[in-house]
């Protein structure tokens, strides 16, 4: 008599994540329907290699799907992630993260040919921690309407300096501002 193994949700995510991955196209078909689903989302792919963009998605979804297990390593290793996707660097807002994971899951949905409900509750339960951890290093500061505010009530006649303050990355603006608001 052999003993039943239950898989874990890391099991089967890890299991989709393979079927996908050997499937031809799926990233292919993960940016055309992330791209799709939404305006602002296909205007940051406009200049992308896309045969480097997969790899780099090969490479973020293993680190994803490790997270939980060797939270060190894989958080230490999503840093770069992290730290590139903030709003001082491709600005990647915490709510496009749903959109992002919600198209990856209509992707496997194509090329994984077991995918089905408790497969896409396994992907999202295991994925969740990493995610959250991405969009934790999406830091609230000044943003352009509050620069060009602050900058009218300190004079209204500062419309060209309150344009050239909200080119400035958002950590320069709010380190300016508290510095400021410190010696007053």
């Amino acid at each position: 008599m052999t003993a039943t193994t239950t898989k874990t949700s890391h099991d089967l995510a890890r299991e989709s994540f393979n079927r996908c991955n050997r499937s031809d196209g799926f990233f292919d078909t993960f940016y055309t329907i992330l791209k799709s689903s939404n305006a602002d989302i296909a205007a940051m792919f406009l200049k992308t290699d896309f045969t480097k963009q997969n790899g780099l998605l090969r490479v973020a979804l293993e680190l994803m799907l490790m997270f939980e297990r060797d939270g060190d390593a894989a958080r230490q290793a999503l840093a770069k992630t992290r730290q590139s996707h903030n709003q001082d660097g491709l600005n990647i807002r915490p709510e496009l993260y749903d959109v992002w994971l919600d198209c990856l899951m209509e992707a496997c949905a194509v090329h994984d040919t077991e995918f089905d409900t408790q497969t896409e509750e396994a992907w999202r339960e295991v994925l969740l921690p990493s995610i959250n951890y991405l969009r934790s290093g999406y830091r609230e500061g000044f943003g352009d309407a509050e620069c060009m505010s602050y900058l009218r009530s300190i004079d209204p006649n500062l419309e060209t300096v309150a344009k050239a303050w909200c080119q400035l990355p958002v950590s320069v603006r709010t380190e300016i501002v508290s510095k400021a608001t410190r010696n007053t």
